[in-house]
């Protein structure tokens, strides 16, 4: 499970002012793009840069990471930079429905079924993923439930999150499962489900999709 969070850290620029070490000189663009981190819009301070190497996008890590809720640091004496982030990165409050969407979620009120199929793809290939399914009640809170495969317990990590339903429970709940499944909702469509998870219910109603 640890590696998908950090996953999103591979290829950004070790930029950790005040520390400054390079072996060799490179040209680089500036890269003035908006920055967007979890349906979010974030501003760089002045003086930090997105640039473009080879058509890739580097980004300050030590900002990055400290915007989930991470700490860097670098080590002189080993060369070496440490990244530690939280178990799940933080997200904004409110949430608001076009911030779900903007950030990727699958939205339950308009879903994407190629992202669930992504994720059940991942887990078959023994990959680690984690996917974010999103709805929101009639005075728009949301209601978030991640889903993270850990290849190392071949388990499915479930996180219901309701923290921010003012109306309803406002509980966290977690449980691991056994499996993914398409429970294959009447006249061709779909209806995933998890199945073997413990100390909530045996099975968690997820998604269903029309043919």
């Amino acid at each position: 499970m640890k590696k998908f969070v950090i996953g999103v850290l591979f290829g950004l620029l070790l930029a950790l002012a005040p520390f400054a070490y390079a072996t060799s000189k490179i040209e680089v663009d500036l890269f003035p793009v908006k920055l967007w981190l979890n349906g979010e819009q974030k501003k760089l301070p002045e003086e930090l840069a997105i640039l473009n190497y080879r058509g890739h996008a580097y980004v300050p890590i030590r900002y990055l990471a400290e915007q989930f809720g991470g700490k860097v640091s670098y080590d002189e004496r080993e060369e070496a930079v440490s990244v530690s982030l939280a178990p799940l990165p933080a997200l904004p409050d409110p949430y608001t429905y076009e911030m779900a969407e903007r950030n990727g979620d699958l939205m339950k009120r308009r879903p994407d079924k190629k992202k669930i199929e992504t994720f059940v793809r991942s887990v078959h290939e023994d990959t680690e993923d984690w996917i974010r399914l999103t709805s929101h009640t009639i005075e728009g809170d949301p209601l978030i439930e991640s889903l993270i495969y850990d290849s190392a317990s071949k388990n499915i990590h479930y996180i219901q999150d309701r923290s921010r339903d003012r109306f309803g429970s406002m509980a966290i709940m977690a449980v691991s499962c056994k499996r993914l499944e398409d429970a294959k909702a009447g006249e061709g469509g779909s209806k995933y489900r998890l199945v073997g998870c413990d100390g909530y219910s045996r099975e968690i109603d997820l998604i269903s999709f029309d043919k």
